[in-house]
């Protein structure tokens, strides 16, 4: 059996890629530099969204294996290198062209999905069409209600569909979907690991953005105060990334190869400090449908490797400065009533009707969250500026047409996995993770817009990896499962 390492390269052409990407880094990095430093503001931000972009492009041509892993280290990286560039230039910007770096780089993935196209699925085809009738439906209405925003809200729904378009059409071998994993798993450590040194030490170009964001959520800017967001833009992303991670490691064996259970004890800890108990319940429930559809036999073996794993967890936090705050956090689950959080949502619920009543037919997109920035001067609506409910938004952006289109496909698409693994006899592995991040995404709802962004990108990576498992290679299953 092949053992899988970080930086694997198996051929030839992939070592003259890497060596282009280097070079063609160092190209973009000095003209970025001198271009920028002479023209200074704007044209510096496109420079550096140049020198990221840029090795993208030529991943993308040549559609090599590291295109997703790449790409996917944009959306998590791009947050702090934002952060770092505001302070650097001791200027908060409110609306960067850094920030949009991770729409530009998914985009590329047009170019090798059209190679494949042919390849799609008439199922996968049908749900692809039926997200871009809801778009295009929304499209028109956010047009004329909210002007450009309806476009970056467009691109970031978009974006992440084209990563399970590009999936599901290339097809990619076993080897190739354990090499993707792995990628994610490594960064989601990496993760986890600035998550802990923010929380610790909290460097000065976080306090600068959080000081210059003046965003409530994310706790004071001060050591053990702050709800972690890593390298990603707010906690919520950073924790579901992570606790996605850890219930990956900890499903499969192989899938932690290199980390060990220390890798999955950092991912926790790491998902633990972000104080977002959605994704804490995100993870939870991929782990327990995971275990669900999983051999009959292996069940209880799982369930007490995860009671004594969690117990170990339990027992660190209550040695961890401030520990005794974040286990709070885990007992508010049995205190709804008197919860802050809950009661906003409770709140927001309430005022969620009426606004549907009075815009039966959707608000179009561009009309919640961040795209809200683009007609308020920089600021987030009021309103619909931060929105705690993915059902919610949904209903407000697709109306009563766009809605039931919405739901249909995703109940389509999980009826497709779940076909898809009555047909598979060997190697479900992929296909198991696939439909519990996919039910998972679907409870989220209650939460959070499961499918833009960051979060779309990362919901639609591992999704797309349980449909068409071709080239299968023997695997040594024995050494599978939470072994």
């Amino acid at each position: 059996m092949k053992r899988y390492s970080l930086f694997r390269v198996y051929h030839t052409s992939e070592v003259k890629i890497l060596l282009s990407l280097l070079v063609s880094w160092i190209i973009a990095a000095f003209i970025g530099y001198v271009v920028g430093s002479r023209l200074g503001g704007t044209m510096l931000e496109l420079s550096i969204v140049a020198v990221i972009a840029i090795p993208s492009l030529l991943l993308a041509l040549v559609d090599s294996k590291w295109l997703l892993p790449y790409n996917l280290a944009i959306w998590v990286f791009t947050p702090e290198i934002r952060r770092l560039y505001d302070w650097s230039t001791n200027e908060y910007h409110s609306m960067s062209f850094i920030s949009l770096t991770p729409i530009v780089v998914s985009m590329f993935l047009v170019y090798p999905l059209m190679q494949h196209y042919k390849s799609l699925d008439t199922s996968i085809k049908k749900f692809l069409i039926l997200w871009g009738c809801a778009l295009g439906y929304a499209l028109v209405i956010g047009l004329f209600r909210n002007g450009s925003s309806s476009l970056y809200d467009l691109a970031n729904i978009v974006g992440p569909l084209l990563w399970l378009a590009y999936i599901f059409a290339k097809k990619p071998t076993d080897d190739l979907k354990h090499f993707w994993i792995l990628q994610f798993v490594n960064l989601a450590l990496v993760v986890a690991l600035y998550g802990i040194i923010q929380y610790t030490i909290l460097p000065p170009w976080d306090v600068f953005w959080m000081d210059g964001v003046d965003m409530a959520s994310i706790g004071k800017s001060e050591p053990f105060e702050v709800r972690v967001f890593s390298t990603l833009n707010s906690p919520g992303p950073a924790g579901v990334f992570l606790s996605l991670a850890a219930a990956i490691m900890i499903v499969d064996a192989r899938w932690r190869k290199l980390w060990g259970w220390i890798g999955v004890l950092l991912a926790v800890i790491g998902s633990i400090i972000t104080l977002v108990r959605a994704a804490w319940m995100f993870g939870f429930v991929t782990i327990l449908i995971y275990i669900i559809i999983s051999n009959h036999g292996n069940r209880f073996k799982k369930l007490f490797v995860l009671l004594l794993f969690f117990s170990l967890v339990y027992f660190i936090l209550l040695v961890l400065p401030q520990g005794q705050i974040l286990l709070q956090r885990f007992e508010t689950f049995g205190e709804i009533q008197g919860d802050e959080s809950f009661n906003d949502r409770l709140s927001l619920t309430k005022q969620l009707l009426p606004m549907l009543f009075s815009n039966i037919e959707g608000m179009g997109l561009g009309s919640i969250g961040m795209a809200t920035k683009l007609q308020n001067s920089g600021n987030l609506s009021a309103e619909t500026g931060i929105f705690d409910s993915g059902i919610g938004t949904i209903m407000l952006t697709f109306g009563v047409i766009g809605t039931p289109i919405i739901l249909y496909a995703l109940c389509h698409l999980a009826k497709t996995l779940w076909l898809e693994k009555a047909q598979q006899k060997t190697n479900l592995e992929f296909n198991r993770l696939s439909i519990s991040v996919m039910l998972a995404s679907i409870v989220n709802l209650l939460f959070a817009n499961s499918y833009a962004s960051a979060f779309g990108v990362m919901i639609w990576f591992i999704v797309a990896l349980g449909v068409g498992n071709y080239g299968y290679r023997e695997l040594d299953v024995s050494k599978g499962d939470l072994s």
